[in-house]
């Protein structure tokens, strides 16, 4: 069972969909009033301006409506972090059956950069990873991926970086090492 809102994705999708949605018509509120503005027509101006700003008002409203979702989302995957433990992988995910999720590798990541003193190449928390979890990795874990030929699990740590980077537990960094922040080190304490 995955331990984050189910299709929360889509939401988000949903939430960029009407953000544009709304920006377009605002942008043909502002085009109907430039074009009255022109011919002269003020009440017309006045009137459109009216509905822009009703429309504005909406948008802030649909964003702190985004915001609170959000708000949502991390606090599960949060509480579901928490709740995880190198020694969980295994009970989670029988040997051979099906992958680790890239939910289950967060806390472990996050404390095996701090064991390495808070910063670390991917090459070398890959490494140290997979020294500390060994025999808890699962055989669909282990499986080379045919076309980047490295095993399954290191393909989800590239979604576990990202992951942990908007959760702020580390920094985003055009190299893609991973730097442990302030958050993260409360996380693994």
């Amino acid at each position: 069972m995955r331990e984050s809102i189910p299709k929360a994705a889509i939401v988000d999708a949903g939430f960029r969909m009407l953000a544009k949605r709304i920006g377009s018509v605002q942008r043909s509120i502002n085009g109907q009033a430039a074009t009255c503005m022109r011919a002269g027509d003020y009440d017309t101006v006045q009137r459109w301006m009216g509905v822009g700003k009703n429309v504005a008002d909406f948008a802030h409203r649909v964003d702190a409506f985004e915001q609170e979702w959000k708000r949502l989302v991390k606090a599960t995957r949060i509480a579901a972090s928490r709740k995880t433990t190198p020694t969980k992988i295994a009970k989670t995910a029988p040997q051979g059956k099906k992958a680790t999720p890239a939910s289950r590798f967060y806390e472990p990541a996050i404390k095996a950069l701090a064991e390495l003193g808070g910063e670390a190449t991917s090459k070398e928390l890959l490494e140290s990873l997979e020294a500390a979890l060994g025999s808890e990795l699962t055989k669909a874990d282990r499986q080379i991926l045919p076309r980047r030929r490295i095993p399954r699990w290191q393909r989800t740590m590239e979604s576990v970086y990202r992951d942990c980077v908007r959760e702020g537990w580390i920094e985003k960094r055009r190299d893609r090492a991973w730097k442990i922040t302030d958050k993260g080190r409360r996380l693994v304490a």
